[in-house]
């Protein structure tokens, strides 16, 4: 501990294992006395090599730092590869953070693999996703793709979102606020893009329309959700409640139809052979999903809404992936929204997954 100049105390943060370059360099100038143990995956810039030693600059996301290999410190078959990485190539490189001898802060490297892919690893897709990085970012964009791709071809016209209100969301789920220097006042991360479809409906008279967002919030909904879930939101105008169910359960099984959601070179063939396998279930589990059907308090107002009826399509054993609400408004005239939840598609996969490969241990 140390004393800032105002005379209050400042307790250093004290780094056990860092990711990133800048995680490093970060450290080493708050807490220079604390040893720090690190891991790095990037792009190599920098190769030299003497002898039984090679200097590698590494390029993360958020840096550069220098890995220094020592043939001593290495197994037989890493240095191999240390001696046939090129630059460009992609490594991951452990060790312990310390000086070089002309004192440039390094990672002294005790374990060194040259990567196949920029990201994706070549790893057991149940400790991927485990971990939500980001290999289990890139399935969840092949599953927006999926969902993309049926209401595109159903005729629904895409539309963009804004992320940011200068007003809370007018819902039941607290909004994120956002503060930028010098504009006094915060502004908000909307929660869901539905209100916004909803006025591109009434202001331009397009039937049907959707949009991917996120609904940002720091409110704990479930165990399946981040405070920027991943969602796509659907509006249909002159569509009854059972067509509007119809067409969330139609766009969920769209989504897991095709396997080749995540690349087979990503995983080695027996977790490619999990992934197979859990998607073929979740064939079998979205058979047994409910709607579940519940009516809202009716409320009339100058919007005219005479009655609302909400749904939730749950899978089991307890998992809404998609949800919805249908209004009949004055004139017999009705509008309807569907959500789907991606993070939790991803989850049921992810479960799967993790299941399959505790029966074949």
């Amino acid at each position: 501990m140390k004393d800032t100049p105002e005379g209050f105390p400042m307790v250093l943060p004290t780094l056990q294992h860092a990711r990133y370059a800048r995680d490093i360099f970060s450290h080493c100038r708050a807490a220079p006395d604390v040893g720090c143990t690190a891991e790095i995956r990037g792009l190599v810039t920098v190769n030299r090599r003497h002898g039984g030693i090679a200097f590698l600059k590494v390029e993360d996301a958020t840096g550069a730092i220098q890995v220094i290999c020592e043939k001593a410190k290495l197994t037989p078959a890493e240095w191999t590869q240390v001696k046939g990485v090129k630059t460009k190539a992609r490594v991951r490189a452990m060790g312990t953070v310390g000086p070089s001898k002309h004192k440039e802060l390094s990672i002294l490297a005790t374990a060194f693999a040259v990567t196949t892919l920029p990201i994706l690893e070549k790893t057991h897709l149940g400790e991927s996703l485990q971990k939500f990085g980001l290999t289990g970012r890139f399935f969840l964009a092949r599953l927006r793709r999926r969902a993309t791709e049926y209401f595109s071809g159903k005729g629904f016209d895409e539309y963009e979102p804004e992320f940011l209100s200068a007003l809370p969301n007018d819902s039941s789920i607290r909004s994120l606020s956002v503060v930028f220097p010098g504009w006094g006042n915060p502004v908000y991360l909307n929660t869901a893009p539905l209100a916004q479809l909803l006025e591109s409906v009434l202001v331009t008279g397009a039937p049907r329309v959707f949009s991917v967002g996120r609904c940002f919030s720091d409110a704990v909904r479930d165990g399946y959700t981040s405070a920027e879930s991943m969602i796509v939101s659907a509006l249909e105008l002159d569509i009854d409640l059972e067509a509007l169910i119809a067409v969330s359960t139609h766009a969920v099984r769209h989504v897991f139809d095709d396997i080749t959601t995540l690349p087979e070179v990503a995983v080695d063939l027996s977790s490619w052979a999990r992934v197979t396998s859990a998607l073929a279930d979740i064939d079998n589990v979205l058979s047994a999903a409910t709607a579940q059907v519940f009516d809202l308090p009716e409320a009339a107002g100058p919007s005219g809404i005479v009655k609302i009826t909400a749904f939730r399509l749950v899978v089991p054993p307890n998992t809404a992936v998609a949800e919805g609400h249908w209004r009949r408004l004055e004139g017999n005239t009705s509008i309807g929204g569907v959500t789907l939840h991606l993070e939790r598609m991803l989850r049921l996969i992810k479960d799967r997954a993790l299941s399959g490969r505790s029966s074949q241990a």
